[in-house]
């Protein structure tokens, strides 16, 4: 059975193996997350349901693997080029009374139908 025969400030003798201050702040390194009651109340349902400690609930969610986000170029690359900015519409506009009460209302404010 191993058991602590010395403790200083920089040193642990354990079973005559002596641990430097370094090593053991790793091997004994906790950390304190501050959490609102509301998000650890919700971080222990979600975990219990699971059969989880909050702790390891929280290490399932970051050891999950993360999908490749796939670049812009080629989630619009069916779309570039589909419109033709150098031909004319091939709608025909159609005026009506509503929309040259809009005009007449934008053309007071400086703005003009091209």
């Amino acid at each position: 059975m191993m058991g602590i025969t010395q403790i200083s400030r920089d040193t642990l003798t354990l079973s005559g193996v002596k641990i430097g201050a370094s090593k053991l702040s790793q091997i004994m390194s906790e950390h304190t997350l501050i959490l609102s009651e509301h998000t650890y109340q919700a971080l222990l349902e979600v975990a219990q349901k699971q059969g989880l400690t909050p702790e390891k609930w929280i290490l399932s969610q970051l050891s999950r693997p993360q999908p490749e986000a796939e670049p812009l170029s080629e989630k619009i690359g069916d779309l570039i080029g589909v419109i033709d900015s150098q031909v004319e519409p091939h709608h025909q506009f159609q005026s009506t009374d509503f929309g040259e009460k809009i005009a007449t209302k934008l053309s007071k404010q400086g703005l003009r139908r091209p």
